[in-house]
């Protein structure tokens, strides 16, 4: 009986020894692939979310119950475009009118507020007929088929696209330290998913000063138009929203597969130096793209401090 009852309690140890050590021992192949997160691990070949940085931050670790629809518009336009302004206004009746649900992207054309790389990289992936125009969540317009539609367009599309539920959410932090930008973006996804998904960031900046063609200035037929009392060109136009840097690269950052799963938040950290930036002027506009074409929702920080954060809403 005693040597019963010691085989027992050996077998038991062995068993807890064991399912302890399967335990401790996830698949080797997984981990933490991003290499600014304290947890990084090197060998791994696909991340598991459980990246963790020292960035304080004050977004949830947890999935929110809710998630809000928000649309993004990506404007393009240009210093030497006289009928841009109303492009702008346009954009901006559209966010006032929809407080927390619109970001603005506004991305310049041969000015020098031009980011080269990045118009590019819009010219080469679609179509741009003219100026102004722009894209609402990247998806082709319900009237005229086109992804980049003139500005008459705009409106009638962000209704339907805030028409829509959404199970990807987007939180935000983000701090300055000496001239150098630090993002730590959050994607919370409610549901299992199967397409394949990116996160892009862009760095924005408001209150630039640069000459602004009008042609609404003294037009016939337009004397209603807030811009027909105004000069052209406009001396002293302040130009906000401007897209000044990719934090990403265009295409984003593929989300891994582990984020694909439900009530999953995957995390990463992104670092940019900010050269001659009003540090206080800044924004930070990040989104999620599906199969590298329609965006499905996006999230904006508005940075007038070294230090801001955006939880999921």
């Amino acid at each position: 009986m005693k040597n019963r009852f010691l085989a027992f309690i050996l077998l038991n140890a062995f068993l807890v020894a064991s399912c302890t050590k399967n335990t401790e021992n996830p698949n080797p192949d997984m981990g933490c692939t991003d290499p600014l997160a304290e947890n990084y691990k090197s060998t791994a070949k696909e991340d598991d979310c459980g990246c963790t940085y020292k960035m304080n931050s004050s977004v949830s670790k947890t999935v929110p119950a809710n998630i809000t629809t928000k649309v993004l518009i990506e404007q393009l336009t240009g210093t030497w475009c006289g009928w841009c302004v109303d492009g702008t206004l346009t954009m901006n009746n559209l966010i006032a009118a929809n407080p927390n649900k619109i970001v603005g992207a506004v991305v310049h054309d041969g000015d020098p507020m031009e980011n080269t790389t990045l118009l590019n990289s819009f010219t080469s992936a679609f179509t741009v007929d003219g100026y102004p125009s722009g894209m609402v969540n990247r998806k082709a317009s319900a009237s005229s088929g086109d992804i980049v539609m003139d500005r008459s367009e705009w409106a009638s599309n962000v209704t339907t696209a805030l028409g829509k539920s959404v199970n990807m959410g987007l939180g935000i932090d983000a701090s300055i330290s000496n001239n150098v930008l630090s993002v730590l973006l959050h994607v919370a996804n409610r549901t299992a998913v199967t397409e394949k998904y990116s996160v892009v960031a862009y760095l924005l900046e408001d209150g630039l000063v640069y000459s602004q063609k009008n042609f609404y200035s003294n037009l016939q037929g337009a004397s209603s138009h807030p811009f027909y009392s105004q000069p052209n060109p406009i001396a002293n136009y302040v130009h906000n929203k401007v897209v000044r840097k990719m934090i990403t690269d265009f295409t984003g950052l593929p989300l891994p597969t582990a984020a694909k799963d439900a009530n999953k938040v995957y995390r990463r950290l992104f670092t940019t130096n900010l050269g001659n930036y009003n540090l206080s002027k800044l924004r930070v506009v990040a989104f999620v793209v599906k199969d590298g074409k329609e965006v499905v929702n996006a999230q904006e920080l508005v940075l007038t401090t070294s230090t801001g954060s955006k939880n999921f809403d």
